[in-house]
């Protein structure tokens, strides 16, 4: 089946059912977001997210209700963090983390008059 063009809600409301259950019946084996330890991993977890998230604004209630319950179900997260992340959802690159520097608090003649007081 085609998705596309002005048939996208009958597209989706075609193929969420069969999500839900294939979500339902992986839930039912193992939780797909477990690490060895027992803990859950963020990657994965944002990965479900991002899988679930096109779709979601073109749904019913009573079908955003279940998605979101599932989410919300194998991943931890509250029902309002869930909402949060499916109507925006993590981008699929880590923001990079710049260590920030401080910048130095005294010149070269300062720190020359320090090391003759012997400081």
């Amino acid at each position: 089946m085609r998705c596309g063009g002005p048939t996208v809600s009958v597209c989706l409301a075609a193929t969420w059912p069969k999500i839900v259950r294939d979500l339902r019946q992986v839930r039912m084996l193992k939780n797909p977001t477990e690490g060895e330890v027992g803990e859950v991993q963020r990657a994965s977890r944002h990965d479900l997210v991002r899988a679930l998230a096109p779709g979601y604004g073109h749904l019913s209630k009573s079908e955003k209700g279940q998605i979101l319950g599932l989410l919300c179900e194998m991943t931890g997260y509250t029902r309002k963090y869930a909402l949060t992340l499916l109507k925006d959802p993590p981008p699929d690159t880590p923001s990079i983390k710049r260590k920030r520097r401080r910048l130095p608090s005294y010149g070269p003649a300062e720190v020359e008059l320090l090391r003759r007081v012997g400081w």
